[in-house]
């Protein structure tokens, strides 16, 4: 009876130590293989937040030039001694060009 319980322990032990092996092998590969698809993963997820993040940023600053550039065409529009000022040297320039031409 002892060499039959004996006998067990060893045939225990031989699987256990078989099967311990290929545990030890596949689990820390496994979570290896995990950590670089998280790792992925947050790759591909701050690239697109960084694209959505430089769209905003641009329109923003589209935004703004654009108003700025209403702002001053309406100034000038409206102010009499600016569009004066801007309208003269463009005369002046067409009397030199037609003066030239003669």
């Amino acid at each position: 009876m002892i060499k039959n319980i004996s006998l067990n322990k060893t045939w225990f032990r031989r699987l256990l130590f078989s099967y311990v092996t290929i545990f030890l092998f596949i689990v820390p590969l496994l979570m290896f293989i995990l950590l670089m698809a998280f790792s992925e993963l947050s790759r591909k997820t701050a690239v697109e937040s960084n694209e959505i993040f430089t769209k905003q940023v641009l329109q923003s600053v589209d935004n703004q030039l654009k108003l700025m550039d209403n702002t001053i065409t309406n100034e000038i529009a409206s102010d009499d001694t600016l569009l004066g000022f801007l309208i003269l040297p463009c005369r002046t320039i067409a009397i030199i060009r037609a003066i030239c031409r003669l």
